[in-house]
């Protein structure tokens, strides 16, 4: 099974907020070049028909006379505009008077033209109508440079976002991260004196003085274990009893000074010796073993025996057994006289 990549909360908040707040740049761009582009068309289509309504004002005449050479002149005026490839001058009756442009030859273009139609009337009575046709580059031309410049001002934007939104990442975590540093070094040495900053009153702040709570509990918890250990040791050191402790597979894992006195070794001795090499009596270490194989901290086994000193010699002893857990793990502890 593939493990999960590791992701910070600080990597995590960047992401959302420069992912959220790029997204949010980007829509807002999207709908200023619609709405530019929207703007700048329909500003494009009444300049167009301004143009158309300037040549219908000024072929009034020729329309109304029937003159196909005035009404070419004036068309020829739209040379000015490169734009519009085409113009037509039609009477009241839809026959061409003039032509300009590619409509000379044709009377319909095919393509993705702008086309606008103006009625020319004098004093009340229609004369006819012009009709422009525009190939809209400029409107291309300027949707390129609306593209252009709004990436330029989204890269801008974008940039000034990540930006903060590190700054703002920073800020934020810092509190949690200081904590987690602090929780780590508390794990790995063990000092529940090291408190918290708690720097506001948020959420962090709430965590950082629960914190502080649960580490005086704990330094307090720790302490009474400690006076406990202290007490503990001292009436196992002071006792007239020799005080054995070792694990299921009869290695010492802890003995008092009388039981070095009564054996003759140091403590470091015993504690890389085990029961057979104090035991002098094999019947009874059998007997003591039974406790090994069905470890009940509620049954204490009482055996008598022989212990074998360090120079050979041996002498009685009664050993009471008792068996305890320790994070899972099984001891034997005895008590010898």
């Amino acid at each position: 099974m593939r493990r999960p990549v590791f992701r910070s909360i600080k990597s995590k908040l960047f992401f959302i907020i420069a992912g959220t707040a790029s997204g949010a740049v980007l829509a807002v761009a999207f709908l200023c070049y619609w709405q530019i582009c929207s703007i700048y068309r329909q500003a494009y289509r009444a300049d167009l028909l301004n143009q158309a309504a300037i040549v219908g004002a000024n072929s009034q005449a020729a329309l109304s006379f029937g003159i196909p050479e005035d009404a070419r002149d004036i068309l020829a005026t739209l040379g000015h505009r490169p734009s519009i490839i085409g113009a037509a001058i039609f009477d009241n009756y839809g026959k061409r008077l003039a032509a300009f442009g590619a409509l000379k030859q044709t009377s319909l273009l095919r393509g993705d033209f702008l086309k606008v139609r103006y009625d020319i009337n004098r004093l009340g009575k229609a004369l006819g109508h012009i009709e422009l046709w525009d190939n809209m580059r400029p409107i291309a031309i300027f949707k390129t440079r609306a593209i252009i410049s709004l990436a330029l001002v989204s890269v801008l934007l974008i940039t000034i976002c990540v930006l903060i939104a590190g700054k703002l990442c920073q800020v934020i975590t810092r509190p949690a991260m200081e904590l987690t540093a602090l929780t780590a070094r508390i794990a790995a040495d063990g000092d529940y004196d090291l408190r918290a900053v708690v720097g506001a009153d948020d959420e962090i702040g709430l965590l950082a003085r629960s914190f502080n709570t649960m580490l005086d509990t704990i330094a307090a918890r720790s302490e009474r274990l400690r006076t406990s250990e202290r007490r503990f040791r001292l009436l196992v050191e002071q006792g007239v009893d020799a005080f054995f402790l070792h694990d299921m597979k009869g290695r010492f894992v802890d003995v008092n000074q009388q039981a070095c006195l009564s054996l003759g070794y140091s403590r470091e001795e015993l504690l890389n010796m085990t029961v057979a090499d104090v035991e002098a009596d094999s019947a009874s270490r059998q007997a003591g073993e039974k406790i090994w194989d069905r470890p009940d901290p509620g049954q204490p086994l009482m055996v008598e025996c022989r212990h074998r000193r360090r120079d050979g010699s041996t002498f009685p002893v009664e050993v009471r057994l008792g068996v305890f857990e320790d994070r899972g793990r099984h001891y034997i502890m005895g008590l010898a006289r």
